[in-house]
């Protein structure tokens, strides 16, 4: 295993503990190979099995970080004749994320099973442009990949929240069956999440399709009594050509009045499939977890910095849609306001590619007594140990998540998704229950 030097220095005679033999692991969809002192974990995903090296300080990182793995809750059982399928949001990972939330909530308050989406090519993971320079630039990703829902997020825990299909388990078990063409089966599908597809052409033309704000569209699915219900992200013609706007569901949050349409729910005493409404909508949507991959890849430079003992943030730049992090320290940055510990390491998540910004937010830190670490500074590492390079919004999501403190970037559901990771951990208590100043979960921001 090869360690990258850089400012922030992997030693590998802490990461190389005791030697470890073959173990099976509690997830059928994992198995251990013994590799020395360390050893590789093979997790399958839909475009192959992915290897990552660990050892026991980063294993134990893992199992800290995903206390829900210890969890003995079954499965929750598929209601048939009763499905809700949808289509992704057409941004990025958060922006799916976000929307995801809400179908799944959906699925479990109008009693239906979920169908999860088909391979597809996912925006700034498997396309789109890997990053922008200040003069509008764009360095772009070949589509040549595509990934599922499955990937990303752990389906068997997602199974004890509501009950769950695959894509091609639908096809082949309710729509194959009842004519649906061989065209639209998940296995022929090739493309991109905003695009056409026979898939969704099939399922707009042969299901009730939900169109509307975020309310509307959750009403729909819990009244109606046809078998399956679909949320599109626009609808199309028979050309391939959209029909329609675009709808999307990122704030359908109470009392959300942003995105697609108003959210706020005034739903006590309706009629629910003909029936009683079974519970209400959640202030909070039930929290889901991300693969076990994506934590094992993290837990390396979680274990180097130490678990709850760093500082990261989040610093917005190359985006002007919105305000971002100045330029530099006296520009605005005021590491006094971070409160930071003596000596403590300081995790920094950006999209600024320019090294000069970088060389001076290293220096003021350094000037202050603090090491800056970045992803670039680890990423060599974890490429080496088996990161998949589109999956590093995620880890490095997983590596702020594990701070003692989070400082990050207002209106940025990149910031929104890593204090959704660390409330969930809080709510979990254990290590994760300490007081404030030893795990930080109230909304703090690095500037502006």
């Amino acid at each position: 295993m090869s360690i990258r030097t850089s400012a922030f220095p992997f030693a590998l005679a802490a990461f190389l503990l005791r030697a470890r033999g073959a173990q099976a692991l509690a997830s059928s969809s994992a198995s251990r190979k013994a590799r020395g002192r360390s050893w590789t974990i093979t997790f399958k995903l839909s475009d192959g099995d992915v290897r990552i090296l660990t050892n026991d300080a980063q294993e134990q990182v893992e199992q800290e970080m995903q206390p829900w793995l210890k969890s003995a809750e079954p499965h929750v059982p598929l209601v048939k004749e009763r499905y809700l399928t949808f289509e992704s949001d057409s941004g990025g990972f958060n922006n799916i994320r976000m929307a995801f939330e809400f179908f799944v909530d959906v699925a479990r308050t109008s009693n239906r099973t979920l169908v999860l989406p088909p391979n597809e090519g996912l925006y700034l993971m498997d396309w789109g442009p890997l990053s922008v320079a200040k003069n509008g630039e764009k360095v772009w990703r070949a589509a040549n990949t595509t990934t599922t829902y499955e990937d990303i997020w752990e389906l068997d825990d997602l199974r004890t929240k509501i009950p769950v299909m695959r894509a091609q388990e639908f096809y082949d078990e309710v729509l194959g069956p009842s004519g649906a063409p061989e065209a639209a089966s998940p296995s022929r599908q090739t493309n991109s999440q905003p695009d056409y597809s026979p898939w969704k052409y099939w399922l707009q033309q042969h299901s009730e399709v939900a169109m509307g704000n975020c309310n509307p569209v959750r009403q729909l699915a819990e009244r109606s009594l046809a078998t399956v219900v679909h949320i599109p992200s626009r609808l199309w013609d028979s050309s391939g050509h959209d029909a329609s706007p675009e709808q999307r569901f990122l704030f359908c949050g109470v009392n959300s009045n942003v995105g697609t349409g108003l959210a706020g729910r005034v739903l006590v005493g309706q009629v629910w499939a003909g029936k009683e409404r079974p519970s209400e909508p959640k202030d909070e949507y039930p929290e889901l977890h991300y693969q076990r991959h994506l934590y094992a890849i993290a837990s390396g430079p979680i274990a180097q910095m130490g678990v709850r003992n760093y500082t990261a943030l989040h610093l917005r730049r190359n985006d002007f849609q919105f305000t971002q992090a100045p330029d530099s320290l006296p520009g605005g940055l005021a590491p006094d306001s971070w409160m930071l510990r003596p000596g403590e390491v300081v995790f920094v998540a950006s999209d600024e590619i320019d090294p000069q910004w970088w060389s001076g937010l290293r220096a003021a830190l350094k000037a202050n007594g603090h090491e800056l670490v970045t992803f670039e500074d680890v990423k060599l590492e974890l490429l080496g140990r088996g990161l998949r390079e589109k999956f590093s919004g995620l880890v490095e999501m997983i590596i702020c998540s594990a701070a003692r403190s989070f400082l990050g970037s207002q209106k940025s559901t990149f910031t929104e998704g890593i204090q959704k990771l660390r409330h969930g951990l809080r709510e979990a208590q254990g290590p994760w229950g300490g007081p404030e100043e030893e795990f930080g979960v109230q909304r703090r921001y690095a500037y502006g």
